[in-house]
């Protein structure tokens, strides 16, 4: 075997294992063994910045789990997309204003 195909096969089997801690992750959700209940409620109604970053996260998470995966040095960890990490961060920047937004609105209740 030489150089070429193990580094092919490593790349191919962490992609798989991306894949499958993915996965697992989603079907514990499912199957209720991990609570995601407030992940995307404020109380009992329904959060769209929670929601959107939620997303986003999960996005930014899978795309750099799968460029890490593609790296053919694994010594280091690869740079962040800059647009991911803008996206991240104005996805982050939105969820805590909405956050204050509705403190100042019960504040002024």
């Amino acid at each position: 075997m030489n150089s070429s195909s193990t580094l092919d096969l490593f790349e191919s089997s962490s992609e798989l294992f991306v894949a499958a801690l993915g996965g697992v992750l989603l079907l514990s959700i499912l199957l209720g063994r991990i609570r995601i209940r407030g992940l995307l409620l404020d109380g009992d109604t329904p959060s769209a910045a929670k929601l959107q970053l939620f997303i986003i996260s999960l996005t930014v998470a899978f795309e750099y789990a799968m460029t890490i995966a593609r790296t053919p040095t694994p010594s280091r960890l690869p740079p962040l997309n800059d647009t991911l990490l803008t996206l991240g961060a104005a996805s982050n920047a939105l969820f805590l204003v909405q956050g204050v937004f509705v403190r100042l609105k019960k504040l002024g209740s």
